[in-house]
């Protein structure tokens, strides 16, 4: 799994929230960890992602990765997100009678 998030700040000057933005990965979530390239504010650690504040103005970009092991014909993955989304799309390879149902991704291509 790899998430690519971008938190944007679309003010002159830095924000600091109360608290750091944290996300809570699945329960399956295995081996987290911050790709290259990503905002050094970012850290994995066991299931949860962690990003520190000041975010400067413009776009932090984080860059997660982790495995989800499963058997069986259906994967569930739930995740909660700690802030208002703007975009979402999901790339996925599609093999056989694959089909993705979620409520935020309202077109499948």
């Amino acid at each position: 799994m790899f998430y690519i998030l971008q938190i944007v700040n679309a003010t002159n000057t830095p924000v600091q929230p109360a608290e750091p933005v944290r996300f809570e990965l699945p329960a399956e979530a295995r081996g987290a960890t911050v790709l290259e390239g990503s905002s050094p504010q970012a850290s994995a650690a066991g299931r949860e992602l962690k990003i520190d504040g000041p975010f400067a103005p413009g776009a932090t970009l984080v860059q997660l990765a982790y495995t989800m092991p499963y058997t069986g014909s259906e994967l569930v993955i739930e995740q909660k997100v700690p802030l208002a989304l703007t975009h979402v799309a999901v790339v996925a390879q599609k093999i056989g009678q694959m089909r993705l149902a979620s409520p935020p991704v309202s077109e499948q291509q």
